[in-house]
Formats: C-alpha cells, sequence, structure tokens
C-alpha cells in the first residue's frame, strides 16, 4: 500500500514537472498598448461631389465610393481649384458652391455595371461617411443590414 501511495506521488510529480515544462516552453504574446488606437481616417476619400450630395442626404452612385471613384476624384481635385464657386439653386434659391462640390464625374458607372467586389468595398465606405455626414443611425444600419445580407446570400 505505501508503495503505491509512493509511486502515485512520484507520477503526481513528473505530471507537475512536465506542466511547469511547457508553461515554459509556451509562446508568450506581447500585452497590447492601452494607449495605441487604430486611425479613424479613411485612406480612400470619395470626391467632394459625392461628400457634399451625403450632407444633403441624397442618393450618390456607388462609382463615386468605389476605390477607381475615389482615385478619379483624386485626379481630379488637383486640377479645381479650391476657391473657385460656381452658382447652384436650391429650392428656388441661388447660392454659391465650391466648383469641387458641384461637379460630378464624367463618366459614372451605374451601380447595376459594378462588379460585386467593387460593392463590397464601395459599401463599407459609403457607410462610414453616411455616418459622418450626420445620416440617421437606423438608416445607416438598415444599409448595413441589407449590405450583409446581399453579402452572405446563397447566390
Amino acid at each position: 500500500m505505501e508503495r503505491e501511495l509512493q509511486t502515485q506521488a512520484l507520477k503526481d510529480r513528473e505530471a507537475e514537472e512536465e506542466k511547469c515544462e511547457k508553461e515554459k516552453k509556451r509562446l508568450k504574446i506581447n500585452s497590447l498598448a492601452d494607449d495605441c488606437a487604430a486611425p479613424t481616417d479613411s485612406i480612400t476619400r470619395p470626391s467632394p461631389y459625392a461628400i457634399e450630395r451625403l450632407k444633403q442626404l441624397r442618393y450618390v452612385p456607388l462609382h463615386y465610393i468605389t476605390v477607381e471613384g475615389c482615385d478619379e476624384a483624386a485626379r481630379n481635385n488637383d486640377f479645381l481649384a479650391k476657391d473657385t464657386f460656381t452658382i447652384s439653386t436650391d429650392d428656388d434659391v441661388l447660392s454659391l458652391r465650391p466648383m469641387m462640390a458641384a461637379k460630378a464625374s464624367s463618366k459614372p458607372i451605374p451601380d447595376e455595371q459594378l462588379s460585386f467586389h467593387q460593392v463590397m468595398i464601395a459599401k463599407s465606405l459609403l457607410m462610414e461617411h453616411m455616418a459622418a455626414q450626420g445620416w440617421p443611425e437606423t438608416h445607416v444600419y438598415a444599409l448595413t443590414e441589407f449590405f450583409l445580407k446581399m453579402e452572405g446570400h446563397k447566390l
């Protein structure tokens, strides 16, 4: 009986030592820095025209929000002076608006001709800018839910 207890105690000790050895060999991971946050600025920025339409809570074709549309906007912004204005009408009222915000793309691609990949990339940027321009949270959430269901659809 005493022999069995000694054998069991020896096995328990060996198991404990093995466990400690495994703990020493286990890979360690550094802790996260509390003061480090992900950047909140988008790398791609839609044209001032698209941003202005979003501010007015109006429909913006997804082409303006795609990577290609944002690249086109970045190229065109270099050509337009920031202090150039144009006359526009809103509800029978004439107003001056920056030319950059009034100039639509010369060749926008209709939403139905965009690839699925383009739509899935544009949707995230669209919702980000909708929220930033003060769209009601329920509208942004509804559109988010729509895109999630579309992305997860079996077709």
